[in-house]
């Protein structure tokens, strides 16, 4: 909290009026700064309501990012705030995103990170989530070629016959041969 000193200094930089209070010193281009780290929203709302709960956010009812009237401000958590700036149209979604807007600068195809950098790719056993081994996956093509059923290997190998059958067809585990 803020001596009483440092109060009336904060408030020096307020514009207040009967709508939003606007903070007139120093911005990073959107919102009030008060120092290197700390917005002049948060430091508005923790002289007139007390300290802010770990991990909650003070977020703006007014949607003005300068404002600092107390009363147009609240606390929420990260996901309130992400569904507030949704809600307010202040993010990016559907048509309005930037995959959507600027396709070109999306990497698919070749200009994607796994086609530039495949060594980078966990592949087979690498993956966290492998349930086979390299040799596994030999033992079922093989006893596939022998004729037998992807039902019955998916239940010794403790895998969906879905995987079995991509093994078998070369969808999954390519690099195995």
């Amino acid at each position: 909290m803020l001596d009483e000193v440092a109060e009336r200094a904060f408030w020096s930089q307020v514009k207040k009026g009967d709508g939003c209070w606007l903070w007139k010193g120093p911005t990073n281009g959107r919102y009030g700064r008060v120092g290197r780290r700390t917005y002049a929203h948060r430091v508005s709302y923790e002289l007139a309501h007390g300290p802010i709960p770990e991990g909650l956010f003070v977020m703006h009812k007014c949607d003005t990012p300068l404002c600092v009237r107390p009363d147009h401000l609240r606390v929420g958590t990260p996901k309130e705030n992400t569904q507030d700036a949704v809600r307010k149209r202040r993010m990016a979604t559907g048509d309005r995103h930037g995959t959507h807007t600027r396709p070109e600068t999306v990497a698919r195809g070749a200009r994607h990170g796994t086609k530039t950098h495949p060594e980078k790719v966990n592949r087979g056993e690498a993956r966290p989530q492998a349930k086979l081994t390299e040799e596994q996956v030999r033992q079922i093509r093989g006893l596939a070629e022998l004729g037998e059923a992807p039902k019955l290997l998916a239940r010794r190998y403790g895998v969906t016959t879905t995987v079995i059958r991509r093994i078998i067809s070369g969808h999954a585990w390519r690099h195995v041969v």
